[in-house]
């Protein structure tokens, strides 16, 4: 008896994992792209204003809680890169533009601090949407340029007075900028090192949510489960009614996982 409950019990946790990663990806779309220059995960967010093109910078506002292009050098709320084609895609509708926010991803940049070389930081700058080379004034980087830019024929998009625009490959990196100086980076090593923690105690959350809905709703229908296998060896005869009981534990099981898995999601992916 043991061994088949032990055996009921993990046929259950199986169906619950499987039922709610179904559940999971019918509310979240993820569409998988195999060639693309960019690597990492893009999600889908409505931006504000102006109309955004692949390799813009997005800012979020915490205050309105919205986003919207990047117009603020060393922004310290850049968010993301605009990306048309990402390798893979969490979308919870239709609307909005994909956004990535790790890995490489190709970026707009000018030349308004200079040429951009390998090696380079890359921070956000006065025009919008657009990067710069980082200089020791900018608070905040983005990431770094694994390609360069110079502003020549070959890779120019525009000139605005001797200012020209084109495009680098970047790892993102949202962080202080090293260049900054010693009296720049104390206060907001500070402010650096909170958002570490709101982060991992974010994860950490996350998690517990998850496991603890799971357990929580083994733990409810355990008794009652127990109860229903052994009345089945004491009573053949109400097998039907007792099989029917042992169904409905089974998918609250499965709906309070599901409940606690979407919330953990929430948490992970919450643009805060």
């Amino acid at each position: 008896m043991i061994s088949f409950f032990r055996h009921s019990f993990l046929t259950l946790l199986v169906t619950t994992v499987v039922v709610c990663i179904f559940l999971v990806s019918g509310s979240t779309n993820v569409l998988a792209q195999s060639s693309s220059l960019n690597s990492g995960i893009a999600t889908m967010h409505v931006i504000i204003g102006s109309s955004p093109k692949s390799g813009d910078i997005v800012s979020f506002d915490r205050r309105s809680q919205t986003f919207h292009l990047a117009r603020i050098p060393g922004d310290k709320d850049a968010f993301g890169i605009v990306i048309k084609d990402p390798v893979l895609l969490l979308s919870s509708g239709n609307t909005g533009t994909p956004i990535i926010t790790n890995g490489e991803v190709s970026v707009n940049v000018t030349t308004k601090n200079g040429p951009i070389s390998i090696g380079d930081y890359i921070s956000t700058s006065s025009i919008t949407g657009k990067g710069a080379k980082a200089v020791n004034s900018d608070p905040y980087i983005i990431g770094t340029a694994i390609s360069s830019f110079s502003g020549s024929a070959s890779g120019t998009v525009s000139n605005t007075n001797e200012i020209y625009t084109g495009t680098v490959q970047m790892l993102f990196l949202h962080r202080v900028n090293p260049l900054a100086s010693v009296d720049q980076k104390i206060p907001r090593s500070v402010e650096i090192g909170k958002n570490i923690i709101f982060h991992i105690m974010k994860y950490v959350l996350a998690t517990l949510v998850a496991i603890g809905t799971v357990y929580i709703a083994f733990k409810v229908s355990n008794s009652s489960m127990r109860a229903g296998l052994i009345s089945i060896g004491r009573n053949p005869l109400a097998k039907t009614s007792i099989n029917s009981m042992l169904a409905i534990n089974a998918i609250m099981i499965i709906l309070i996982s599901a409940v606690g898995l979407t919330a953990s999601l929430a948490l992970v992916f919450l643009p805060i």
